[in-house]
C-alpha cells in the first residue's frame, strides 16, 4: 500500500508550527536544518524488524514523538509512496528516499530517480 501525505498526519499543513507574525518555517533553527539536511530522517524503530521509515522533521518538532506510531503513519522506504513538502517545496520518494527540492517535481509528485509519478 503507498503511503502519500502532503500535509501532517493531524490533517494541518506541514508549517502549523510557523511563527504568523513572521510567516517562518517552524522555528529559524529548525527551518535550517530541515534546509541543511533534508524534510525527512530516516528513522528504525529499535523495537521493530529493521525496517526503515521516512519520518518529517517537521513533524517531530510539532508532536510528541511516539516511535510506535511511525510504521501506520509513514511511508517505508522501499515502498512505493512520497512525502510532499509544499511549503519547501520539497518532495521526498519512499522507493528511493530521494529529496527534490524542484518546484515541478513537487507539483507532478515525480521521482527522477526512479522516473516515477507518485499517485495524488
Amino acid at each position: 500500500m503507498a503511503v502519500t501525505l502532503d500535509r501532517c498526519p493531524c490533517g494541518r499543513p506541514w508549517t502549523h508550527e510557523a511563527d504568523t507574525d513572521e510567516g517562518r518555517f517552524l522555528s529559524t533553527y529548525a527551518e535550517e536544518v530541515i534546509r541543511r539536511q533534508g524534510p525527512v530522517l530516516r528513522f528504525g524503530p529499535t523495537d521493530g524488524d529493521g525496517s526503515i521509515y521516512l519520518l518529517p522533521r517537521c513533524y517531530m518538532a510539532r508532536h510528541r514523538f511516539n516511535g510506535a506510531m511511525v510504521a501506520a503513519l509513514f511511508p517505508e522506504l522501499g515502498q512505493p509512496g512520497c512525502l510532499v513538502f509544499p511549503e519547501l517545496p520539497a518532495i521526498t520518494c519512499a522507493r528511493c528516499g530521494l529529496t527534490s527540492w524542484n518546484p515541478n517535481d513537487v507539483r507532478h509528485r515525480f521521482c527522477g530517480k526512479c522516473s516515477v509519478f507518485h499517485e495524488t
